[in-house]
């Protein structure tokens, strides 16, 4: 079975890190088969019927945006964004790293999600047998995520664009939590669902603009 993963490469303090990224798409060739991650771009299926991407941004929106497969099935951003957490999970505990029965499932939410997002994830991961998640705003995953010398009091403006969402946030270190380390205070937050995919896209229609004109 093809790996869903695809290194991610970064360098910090002169060092290289790379760490497996699993890329947010999921493909049905009919109700029972489907592919995600690397998957779906080694076989290069990510424009065609039965993909999905971006579920995050259409189930905030609560926006079906249903697709019809070649067996007749419909399928939607909530069932595609189901589908794929499940997978990602089961991939998790088939790599022997993970031991869902014990550990917690930390999953990042944006910082404009409204409540229907949040219940949406909450009850889908209680569906999947999930025993114990953390839902972590985008921006303290953020930081945490990128130094590990972090100070009391210390304060960050953070901007976090990805695919389908800008997230603007203010957050201030706080004294060590329990015994969960470190622990932040978002002092101020706003987002927009904007990201690089709509970058691209107005991109793309300004060179087909362009190229019409020069034609």
């Amino acid at each position: 079975v093809q790996d869903v993963t695809r290194p991610f490469r970064f360098h910090m303090d002169g060092r290289e890190t790379e760490i497996p990224c699993i890329p947010s798409l999921i493909y049905y060739r009919n109700a029972e088969t489907n592919f995600i991650g690397q998957q779906v771009m080694g076989h290069m299926l990510g424009g065609s019927r039965g993909s999905f991407r971006l579920m995050k941004s259409y189930i905030q929106k609560r926006s079906q945006n249903k697709q019809k497969l070649d067996d007749g099935t419909q399928v939607d951003s909530f069932r595609a964004g189901r589908d794929f957490l499940e997978k990602v999970l089961a991939f998790a505990a088939q790599s022997g790293q993970v031991d869902l029965s014990t550990c917690e499932v930390a999953i990042t939410v944006p910082v404009e999600a409204f409540e229907d997002y949040t219940e949406w994830l909450s009850g889908t991961c209680t569906e999947l047998g999930v025993r114990r998640y953390r839902l972590i705003d985008e921006s303290s995953a953020c930081i945490f995520g990128y130094d590990t010398h972090l100070q009391p009091g210390d304060l960050f403006l953070i901007f976090d664009m990805g695919g389908g969402t800008l997230d603007v946030s203010v957050v201030r270190i706080e004294e060590q939590v329990g015994d969960s380390g470190r622990g932040c205070r978002v002092m101020g937050k706003a987002g927009c669902s904007i990201g690089g995919s709509h970058i691209d896209g107005w991109l793309y229609a300004a060179i087909g603009d362009f190229g019409f004109m020069e034609a």
